[in-house]
This record gives structure tokens, sequence and C-alpha cells, in this order.
């Protein structure tokens, strides 16, 4: 089962390194075509989703990697005791914040219906 979730991780990375190798593919192909007076129809969404698709695909992997932009540049320089309770109000925090966005979603998605 490790060996599975190990490869899953390492997929989801690559598909996360390939939604940002299509925003930047995307960006530069619209700069380019700007210069001659005319545009791309759908990039900003191309752009849109392939921000998300990276934001959560390379989660797995950066995570298990242990590198993952985290809070760590304050809390290697806070005693141990100190970072214990910083660390749990930032993911306090995170939690509600986290909270708020699916309640929000939630009521959008009915809205929709």
């Amino acid at each position: 089962m490790e060996s599975f979730l190990r490869k899953l991780y390492h997929g989801c990375g690559v598909a996360g390194a390939s939604c940002i190798f299509l925003i930047g593919f995307s960006v530069v192909a619209e700069v380019i075509v700007r210069m001659f007076g005319m545009s791309l129809p759908g990039v900003i969404e191309i752009a849109t989703f392939g921000l998300v698709g990276a934001s959560f695909l390379a989660l797995a992997e950066t995570f298990r990697h242990n590198v993952h932009i985290r809070i760590s540049v304050v809390t290697h320089r806070l005693p141990e005791k100190m970072r214990r309770y910083f660390e749990m109000f930032a993911l306090g925090v995170a939690g509600a914040v986290s909270l708020w966005l699916t309640v929000y979603t939630a009521k959008m998605g009915l809205e929709a219906y």
C-alpha cells in the first residue's frame, strides 16, 4: 500500500509541475500573441485552473519530502514550548479559515443549484 501511495504522490507532484509549466507556457504565448495585436481566448481560465491544480496536486509530494513552505521560518527561532503554542495557534487559524471557506463554498453551491 505504501508503494502505491508513494507512486500516487509522485504522480500528483508531476501533474502539479505540469500545471506550473502550463501556466508559464500560456502566459508567454499570450505575451507573444499580444505583440501582434491579438489575444488568445481562455488564457486566464487556463492559468486559473493551472494554479489550482499546481496548488493542490503538489501538496502531498512536498509534504512527504518535508519541503512544503510552512511557518518554520519563524518557529525555528522560538523556544520549544513557545513553538508548540505558536504552531497550535497557526493550525487553529488555518482550521478556522478552512471551515469558513467550506461553509462559504457550500452556500455558493446551494445557491447555484
